[in-house]
């Protein structure tokens, strides 16, 4: 992700389909709001630190295997994982804007409760969670999780 210094003013970053596997160059982009980068080689995510203002990240389809790397980022309110390497849903709690977490297509067996008061939407469908636990989850968050 070279030549994207410059481009201070940035609000919204798609980069699908690019090959990337850091997150790195964007340090400077501190206006942006929306990070995509979908279909990726990403395994960990990074660099976002400086990236307060981002609210929707979106990482389909890349080789992310744990949730971290977000702890900075306490105003995000999208975070879309789908068709990752993720088995466990954990480092989550911290963030009280989460409203719209999306799991599909993942390795998860377990779920523990989420505490993320203003979560609405949690999609994790097409995991391979015990039927209690897929129970449990719909009468929470009442979402396609089958």
């Amino acid at each position: 992700m070279e030549n994207l210094e410059n481009l201070r003013n940035l609000s919204s970053l798609c980069l699908n389909s690019n090959e990337i596997s850091d997150i790195v160059g964007l340090v400077t982009l501190t206006k942006l709001y929306e990070l995509e980068l979908v279909g990726n080689k990403i395994e960990e995510i990074t660099g976002l630190e400086p990236l307060r203002r981002l609210y929707t990240l979106v990482f389909w389809s890349n080789q992310i295997q744990e949730i971290k790397g977000l702890d900075r980022l306490e105003n995000f309110t999208e975070l879309d994982l789908t068709g990752n390497l993720i088995t466990e849903i954990k480092g989550l709690d911290t963030f009280l804007n989460l409203y719209d977490l999306d799991l599909l297509r993942k390795k998860i067996r377990e779920f523990k409760r989420l505490n993320n008061p203003n979560l609405e939407e949690l999609w994790i469908r097409d995991n391979p969670l015990p039927k209690e636990a897929k129970k449990k989850i719909y009468e929470k968050y009442y979402k396609d999780i089958y």
